[in-house]
């Protein structure tokens, strides 16, 4: 996006590029607001990261990762409370210093579509080979595959929906550290 000037001016030009210069870090601080956060709200929090070069000689961090609860800050570490599952137990807290990056769940997603496609597909091919061997040495054989593949990709679209629409995923946004330094 620009400015067009019609003044002839070019004392005006320099007044209007000055006013501009002065005024972009403000416009950027109201666009890119300082993620806060709330105790309550899942976060992901990353931590012990390791480099390791790959095959292909790029370079990998990887880190351990904890998700849980954001409970809050305390002096200079991060508390949350995570799943049993979760390294740290129950209740976790981790020195900020040693944080590498946090961020916070935004959204969930259901999985249902791609469980939908897989069953689809699996039902398919399971319907025909089913159709296929019960009727091998029949004479209505062909319109056995013919009716049991579509019943088995109904069936299995809807097993397969249903197993991923129980499968929640998340859609992480990364919070800055300094959101938790005072």
């Amino acid at each position: 996006m620009g400015l067009v000037l019609v003044c002839g001016s070019s004392s005006m030009r320099t007044l209007i590029l000055a006013i501009t210069v002065a005024a972009a870090p403000f416009a950027q601080g109201f666009s890119q607001q300082e993620a806060t956060m709330q105790p309550g709200q899942r976060i992901r929090v990353s931590y012990e990261c390791r480099t390791r070069t790959l095959s292909t000689g790029k370079a990998r961090q990887d880190c351990q990762q904890d998700v849980g609860t954001f409970m809050g800050v305390a002096g200079d570490s991060i508390l949350w409370a995570a799943g049993d599952s979760q390294p740290c137990g129950a209740r976790c807290a981790r020195l900020l210093t040693s944080v590498v990056h946090i961020e916070r769940s935004v959204s969930q997603r259901s999985r249902a579509i791609e469980g939908a496609l897989i069953g689809l597909l699996a039902g398919g091919v399971v319907g025909g080979v089913g159709g296929w061997a019960y009727y091998r040495n029949r004479a209505e054989g062909d319109l056995a595959v013919i009716v049991t593949v579509p019943v088995g990709m109904l069936l299995g679209a809807a097993i397969g929906g249903g197993v991923g629409s129980a499968h929640q995923i998340d859609r992480w946004e990364p919070v800055p550290l300094s959101a938790f330094r005072r």
